[in-house]
Order: C-alpha cells, then structure tokens, then sequence
C-alpha cells in the first residue's frame, strides 16, 4: 500500500469520536482495547448478513486529486466475508466501495453507485484502505455522511481522512543513441 508523503495536507474526518454536531446512525461500538490510532476505534454489533453504523456531518469538499483513507481491522475469529466504505454526497445520493473474500456477497443493482474495489485486507492486523475520489468521480463534490458496512463477522473502523493522493510515479524513461544505420563503407571517405 502506497502510504502519503507526510508534507500532503491531511483533514481528519473521524478518529475516536464523532465529529461535533455528527448525527450517528445504526449502534456504534466503540472499542478502546484495539485500535490503530488515537486512544480507541469504533464497529458496530457483529451479525449475519450487512450491518452498518455511520453518521452525518457537516460537508467537506473533496479536492481535485483527493484520496480517503480509512484505517480498518477484520476479526480473524469472526471473520467478514465483505466491507464496504460509503459516502454520502450533499445532493443527496449514497456512492462507496466494497472489498470482498471468496464468495461474491455484495450485488449492488444499477440504481446504487457501488463499486467492487478489491479483495479483502488481511485479517488480525491494520489496513490501510485508500479510495481515489477520482475513480468514484468525488473530486469537488461535497460530503456529508459517512457509513461503515461489513457483511457478516466482525470489523473495527479507525482513522478516515481526506488527504491529497501522491503524484503518480512515471517509470523512468531509458534512452539509448539510435543505432547508426548509414551503411559502413570500407575505407576512410576520400580514398
């Protein structure tokens, strides 16, 4: 995973409380025991099936060449066979992300902007998840929810930021002299 260069200006959207005047939506569990920054990461109560907790806030403006990151953890006793990272645009309409195991659980239908983005991370441990807003087509639109879904098992949610992705590295450009294609004549010129 491709981590920012610590110069890039970083607005923290959500780590260990809501944002002042949120209004939270579904059951927030929080958790201080496990987390991957601050003092204490949040989830909501494992189960069968989608479960998801989010809030509403004040809208931010996502940049041109804007990138979200959200810190997540999945349970390996409870593992999720899916997550999905959705947001929730000041006109109105919900557009996210999912991540998925083996087995293909989220089907979203042609009316829901939601896009397959990768196999899952890697369970037990701290993932770092980025979401270019170019590929959702977010760059200058205004957001003002976020939910947090997983699709059965358990997953903890931690730091979600707006950030400016990293200029894409060109691969470097090798070039050699063309070849000298003037046909070799055997003797010095003028002989």
């Amino acid at each position: 995973m491709t981590v920012a260069p610590a110069s890039v200006p970083e607005t923290i959207w959500l780590d260990d409380d809501l944002p002042a005047e949120a209004r939270p939506e579904g059951t927030w569990v929080w958790d201080d025991k496990n987390f991957s920054s601050g003092t204490r990461s949040h989830g909501h109560p494992a189960g069968e099936g989608p479960r998801l907790h989010g809030c509403e806030m004040e809208p931010a403006l996502v940049p041109v060449n804007g990138m979200i990151t959200q810190q997540v953890w999945l349970d390996p006793a409870d593992p999720p066979e899916g997550i999905s990272l959705q947001f929730h645009l000041a006109t109105g309409e919900w557009i996210g992300v999912y991540w998925e195991g083996e087995q293909e659980v989220f089907r979203p239908s042609e009316e829901q902007e939601l896009w397959y983005y990768g196999s899952l991370p890697e369970f037990g441990t701290w993932s770092r998840l980025e979401v270019l807003a170019e590929d959702l087509g977010l760059e200058d639109e205004a957001i003002s929810g976020l939910r947090f879904v997983t699709y059965d098992g358990r997953a903890l949610w931690d730091r979600t930021t707006l950030t400016e992705a990293p200029p894409i590295e060109e691969p470097e450009q090798v070039t050699e002299p063309a070849p000298d294609l003037r046909p070799q004549l055997g003797g010095p010129p003028g002989s």
